[in-house]
């Protein structure tokens, strides 16, 4: 999740227009999740390393995760399987 993160954080740009790409999000709402989500991310990264509500963490991270995979099997279905994924 931390690498994540960072890869996103360190490319807002790039990040944003893999998240256009991917044609999931209304145009108005594509800039904030693509500031929200590295934020999500690096939170859920400190929040598994601290072991705090360990089970939690990781059921939150799976759901960040389960999301992100329905994203790409929506677009897969869409016959648009070459696109980036922003991992």
């Amino acid at each position: 999740m931390a690498v994540a993160a960072w890869h996103k954080a360190s490319d807002p740009s790039r990040f944003r227009a893999t998240l256009e790409a991917w044609r999931l999000l209304p145009d108005s709402a594509t800039p904030a999740v693509a500031m929200l989500v590295p934020l999500v991310e690096a939170s859920l990264s400190a929040w598994l390393l601290s072991g705090v509500a360990s089970p939690l963490a990781g059921a939150a991270t799976a759901s960040l995760l389960l999301l992100y995979a329905a994203g790409i099997q929506v677009n897969v279905v869409r016959g648009r399987a070459g696109i980036d994924c922003g991992c």
